[in-house]
């Protein structure tokens, strides 16, 4: 078995060494110098069918420095601020509503989450931590 896998390494090898000399009118050539700057405008409802602007409170207790991961419903809006490790439920006019459970390696605690979720029936906060995802209500209670 091992003289036939010696063999077929020694045939590519010896296939794939050539000696032909590569010129020239082989290479392809790309010239990144160019201007590549956009030529036509870009409207944002060719991207968009619609956007909306939503406020989010900030005070000492809900300032959101850099946000990781997010779960917008109709009603509400989940965040998660990786810098602070907190997570924020804010409702969709920005006012907000609680901080969501705590840091942590305890029953209900969660430790830098894969992800965070509003279920899609909007009565349950999902917070996916390594290998268990955590259920909470709205107002925070596991």
């Amino acid at each position: 078995m091992r003289t036939v896998l010696a063999f077929a390494i020694l045939i590519t090898l010896f296939y794939s060494c050539t000696t032909e000399k590569t010129t020239d009118q082989d290479l392809i050539v790309l010239d990144l110098t160019q201007d590549l700057t956009i030529k036509s405008d870009m409207k944002l409802s060719d991207i968009a069918k619609d956007i909306k602007y939503t406020k989010l409170e900030s005070n000492i207790d809900c300032f959101v420095q850099q946000v990781n991961k997010y779960s917008i419903t109709d009603k509400y809006l989940l965040i998660y601020d990786r810098i602070q490790d907190l997570i924020f439920l804010y409702n969709r006019e920005g006012k907000f509503l609680r901080k969501i459970s705590r840091v942590g390696n305890g029953p209900g605690e969660y430790n830098r989450p894969n992800d965070v979720r509003i279920s899609s029936c909007e009565k349950f906060i999902l917070i996916h931590n390594q290998k268990q995802v955590n259920r909470y209500d709205f107002e925070g209670k596991l």
